[in-house]
């Protein structure tokens, strides 16, 4: 498996999420209490899912397309996560949804750390 296809997959997966989470705020209406369950559960099942397409990688293939793949990984996590954000602020106000970007990601790693 390339670098090219483990991004497109990595970037599907953070559409998904970003979908599931406008969904959640917008489509829905849930409560901030809601919304921030949901992303946590989002996110957790996200993480879970890229770790295991960037195992894909093999030992061989790792030196070639380490740097380049890990950087788009984390340009496409930059824009997945500025798109939640969005998606908050158009639905709560601004320190609000700091407030649950927050939450949501200290969440999220606390349950990330108790799977692993």
């Amino acid at each position: 498996m390339n670098s090219t296809d483990i991004i497109l997959e990595i970037f599907f997966i953070s559409v998904l999420n970003v979908t599931a989470v406008y969904f959640a705020a917008i489509s829905y209406q849930l409560r901030w209490s809601d919304v921030i369950m949901f992303m946590v559960l989002a996110s957790v099942i996200t993480a879970g899912l890229t770790s295991l397409i960037l195992s894909k990688i093999t030992k061989r293939d790792m030196a070639a397309t380490r740097m380049g793949t890990i950087m788009e990984t984390l340009i496409i996590a930059l824009l997945s996560s500025f798109a939640i954000f969005m998606i908050l602020i158009y639905r709560f106000h601004v320190p609000m949804a700091l407030g649950m970007s927050l939450l949501s990601g200290i969440l999220t790693s606390f349950f990330r750390h108790l799977i692993n």
